[in-house]
């Protein structure tokens, strides 16, 4: 027949880095899990900040921001998503994750 004798060609994957968990190592990907660090890293850090000033944990904190501590820290939270998933959004899917991204 045409195919006796006829050797099947077979396409391989392109090499894969060793720490890339199965997927190739390319920019966009490393783009994503650096912002998705920085996110997280800026969520933690103006949180926090937040919420150990309105109560009071650091010197010279406000004592009259108090009473109103719950709604000012939520607030925080809130907005500080908000503006992050606007920046990072675009570039990693704006988990605020490093680990569903590296998933």
């Amino acid at each position: 027949g045409p195919l006796a004798g006829s050797r099947a060609v077979v396409a391989r994957p392109a090499p894969l880095h060793p720490t890339s968990m199965g997927q190739p190592m390319d920019r966009d990907f490393l783009r994503a899990v650096s912002a998705e660090f920085l996110a997280t890293f800026m969520f933690v850090y103006v949180c926090v900040s937040c919420a150990l000033n309105t109560l009071g944990v650091v010197e010279g904190a406000n004592e009259l921001a108090q009473p109103t501590a719950t709604l000012a820290i939520s607030l925080v939270f809130g907005f500080t998503i908000f503006v992050l998933i606007h920046c990072f959004g675009h570039i990693s899917g704006a988990n605020i994750n490093p680990a569903v991204t590296l998933a």
